[in-house]
């Protein structure tokens, strides 16, 4: 990912000079991620608190002045499913704490350091390049917890589409049903009424309770971070 690339790189070459502008790029690329909306201007990553931006800390600067990381964010505690079919439901929601925390934790403990120890520069002391060696393991299981997310969410897409699909084939068969009754006298009609009675009535409750949604609205923001 490109933090951790960003402080290997620093430390292979004993030059953390641009380590700190390129760190604050990872943040911001993180937070636009974070605080994006869907169509309906909700944010997308905020749960059961999705008016307001679920990230607060927009710079390395803020990041220092916290005490804990969980600062960083307001968003909810509850994300939102979707009934999908009977019985059948998909999460819909990520929480940006649950994505985000531990790359802003690693953003936060460089940021400590240097606000500590003084600025990185082309010529590192040791002290200075022991401290991000360490970090590099942190970046990278950062790297990991975004990648995750984002695959949980590649496999939530997935369930919707499907149960788009679903729908789709449903509206067919509703279809085909209806011109198979149109061309066929009273009494076939009634008999085959009643043989798709039981099928259509549980077919059409499912359909009824996913109508009442939009699936487009709740699928996935793409891109990964890191």
């Amino acid at each position: 990912n490109t933090l951790r690339t960003d402080i290997t790189t620093a430390v292979a070459n004993n030059d953390g000079s641009q380590l700190m502008n390129n760190a604050q790029s990872v943040m911001d690329q993180l937070n636009q991620v974070l605080n994006s909306k869907d169509a309906n201007g909700n944010y997308i990553y905020g749960g059961d608190n999705n008016d307001q931006p679920p990230v607060t800390a927009s710079s390395l600067s803020d990041l220092t002045s916290l005490s804990n990381i969980s600062q960083a964010f307001q968003n909810g505690t509850k994300t939102s499913s979707v009934m999908v079919a009977d019985g059948q439901s998909v999460q819909v929601g990520v929480l940006a704490s649950d994505v985000g925390s531990q790359m802003m934790q690693t953003l936060k403990d460089i940021a400590d350091y240097v606000n500590a120890n003084g600025s990185l520069t082309s010529a590192m002391t040791s002290a200075q390049s022991n401290f991000l060696s360490g970090e590099i393991q942190s970046a990278t299981d950062a790297g990991t917890q975004v990648n995750a997310v984002a695959s949980t969410n590649g496999s939530n897409y997935q369930a919707l589409q499907n149960a788009l699909s679903t729908q789709t084939s449903m509206s067919t068969t509703y279809q085909g049903f209806v011109s198979d009754l149109e061309n066929v006298d009273m009494a076939t009609a009634i008999t085959n009424l009643n043989q798709n009675q039981v099928a259509l009535q549980a077919a059409m409750e499912v359909t009824s309770q996913i109508g009442q949604i939009s699936l487009l609205n709740y699928l996935p923001a793409s891109g990964t971070v890191g």
